[in-house]
This record gives structure tokens, C-alpha cells and sequence, in this order.
């Protein structure tokens, strides 16, 4: 959906009431100018499908405890906050941020954690390296025309999300990308409680293979 500059002519007080609403939304006024007209003539804007989406992640993770969502100053993205039960009860953080234009790629989850302790920041990575492995295997296999791409640096994970189904409505996509970050969530705390690595890789590859029989709308 592409974008142009236009002139238009508002009464001084329209202009102020539409300010004051894009404040409080934290957007910019011509954006939010762009949905309020969107929303007169029953168009779904890209802002609006992301807005609705969050708004689905959101009602399944919250009902997921110990969770908690966070907003943003940008409305395309979301936090989600989740306590680790290690040392010092460091928080591991989950933020989602979904692209206007969905062509190939969907968005990015990253997951990273403010932790001064070095063993933590290994085990995070070693749990990275390790689930991203079981997931390409699978990915390979199960969906060969998607690639998806990785970074994995001082105990952080950035991970690009492809959507399997371009007709999947909001709510699926929603669910979906809740249902992924509970699943991962799930596998690192099963790995950072294992005695090994044998036992880590095992707890982490059924947990995985349990998400993939749900049939996943995003991967």
C-alpha cells in the first residue's frame, strides 16, 4: 500500500482534536489523519491489521502466566516480559515487531534479557544455537521454501518470521506468533533446568515437534 503527499484544507479545531488522539495513540497526525479516513470508508490499513493482531497476541499471553505484555511508542511493536527462575531472577524479554508490508518476511522476534552474569549469557546462547539446529532440520524438511534467518549475539536471538498461510486472518496470526513465543519460552526454561546437553537437545526437540503438529500458521 503505497503512500503520497496530498493537500488538504481542516478547520484549526478538527486539526487539534485529531493532535490530541494521535498523542494519546502515540502516532504521528497524518498517520493517524490516514486511519481515521481509513476507518470511514471500511479500509484495513497495514497499521490496523498490526493493531488488531497485537490485540489477539496479547488476550492468549496474558492468559499464560507469568507473562506480561508490554506497549510501545511505535505501534508496531510489542514486549512480552517473562521471569527466569535462575539466579538473581533475571526477566527475559520478548519483543515482536510486525513489517507494514507483508511479502515474504512477517516480522522479527528478538529475545534478550539485561543480565550482567556471563554463565547465563553462555547457557542463552548454547540454548540458542541449539533450538535454532532442531528447528532448521525440521523447517528443511517440512518447509523447504522458507529460509529463515538468525542472529544470535551476547545472549540475544533474532529470529524472522515467515507466515505459512497469506489468508490466515488476524486473529490466527495473532494466536499464532502468542502460541511460538510460549513454545520457545517453554523449550529454554526445559534446557536451562536440564542436567546436560543430551537431555537439553531431547527436551527441547519434543517440545518443538509438539508446536509442529499444531499445524503453525507462522514459522
Amino acid at each position: 500500500m503505497g503512500k503520497s503527499v496530498y493537500s488538504i484544507v481542516l478547520n484549526d479545531d478538527v486539526i487539534e482534536a485529531v493532535d490530541r488522539l494521535a498523542y494519546s495513540m502515540r502516532t504521528s497526525r497524518s498517520n493517524m489523519i490516514n486511519q481515521l479516513l481509513a476507518e470511514a470508508i471500511s479500509m484495513v490499513t497495514p497499521e490496523k491489521k498490526i493493531k488488531d493482531i497485537f490485540s489477539y497476541l496479547s488476550d492468549e499471553i496474558s492468559n499464560s502466566d507469568p507473562f506480561i505484555v508490554q506497549t510501545h511508542n511505535s505501534n508496531s511493536v510489542i514486549s512480552i516480559r517473562s521471569r527466569l527462575k535462575v539466579k538473581y531472577n533475571p526477566t527475559l524479554r520478548y519483543t515482536v515487531e510486525l513489517f507494514p508490508s507483508q511479502i515474504d518476511e512477517m516480522g522479527e522476534l528478538r529475545i534478550s534479557t539485561r543480565t550482567q552474569s556471563a554463565a547465563l549469557i553462555q547457557d542463552l546462547e548454547a540454548f540458542f544455537e541449539l533450538f535454532c539446529s532442531i528447528e532448521m532440520i525440521y523447517i528443511k524438511k517440512l518447509f523447504p521454501s522458507v529460509q529463515p534467518k538468525y542472529q544470535i549475539q551476547q545472549g540475544k536471538l533474532w529470529r524472522r518470521f515467515t507466515l505459512l498461510q497469506p489468508n490466515a486472518d488476524n486473529e490466527k496470526i495473532g494466536s499464532a506468533i502468542a502460541d511460538y513465543i510460549l513454545m520457545i519460552d517453554t523449550a529454554l526454561k526445559a534446557c536451562l533446568n536440564s542436567c546436560s546437553r543430551e537431555e537439553a537437545a531431547k527436551a527441547a526437540e519434543q517440545i518443538y515437534l509438539n508446536y509442529l503438529n499444531q499445524t503453525p500458521t507462522v514459522i
